[in-house]
């Protein structure tokens, strides 16, 4: 079958009813925190710790510092839901042990929304098979799939991405957040 690679990539695919949408509060907290950051690695005389800057190689925690505010400004944007109006967040990412259950039994709970055997399966820190979901409150909607790494740089879903919606929503929404 093919699924689609992730919940994010369901919504690229879906220009029509979904929208990027870049939080610009929190771009301008990372860019400031780069500027910042980059300018004290660069020039450590415009503090008056230069001395502690020089001598610890602090120069180099700020200069990278620095690159990861960058990159999470140009990261930090999420999905906006052009029906309903809402944002859409992360609401669950755990890795179930597909060495103590079957992925065939995983993949059966989600397809028949058994996510009360889903929240009791074992989990683990590092582990091939996601479960993922995403919620949209305004809208009261939730978007979930199961996603499995098949090599370091292969991973993808191994589900459609599942909408549950209305009266399911308030059924599902305190037990999958608790999963």
């Amino acid at each position: 079958m093919n699924y689609p690679d992730s919940i994010t990539r369901y919504f690229q695919d879906r220009p029509e009813r979904y929208t990027d949408v870049r939080n610009i509060p929190m771009t301008l907290v990372y860019a400031i925190l780069a500027i910042l950051c980059l300018a004290i690695a660069f020039k450590p005389s415009i503090t008056s710790f230069t001395g502690y800057i020089f001598a610890g190689g602090f120069r180099f925690l700020f200069g990278f510092g620095g690159l990861v505010m960058a990159f999470l400004a140009f990261m930090e944007t999420s999905f906006r839901d052009l029906q309903t109006g809402g944002k859409v967040k992360d609401l669950v990412d755990v890795r179930i042990d597909v060495d103590v259950v079957s992925e065939h039994d995983v993949v059966a709970a989600f397809e028949r929304n058994d996510f009360e055997t889903l929240a009791q399966m074992p989990q683990v820190e590092s582990g091939p098979m996601h479960f993922e979901a995403e919620h949209d409150a305004k809208g009261k909607i939730i978007y979930c799939q199961l996603r499995k790494y098949f090599s370091t740089a292969d991973f993808r879903g191994i589900t459609e991405v599942k909408i549950i919606e209305g009266a399911d929503y308030e059924k599902y929404y305190k037990l999958i957040k608790s999963i």
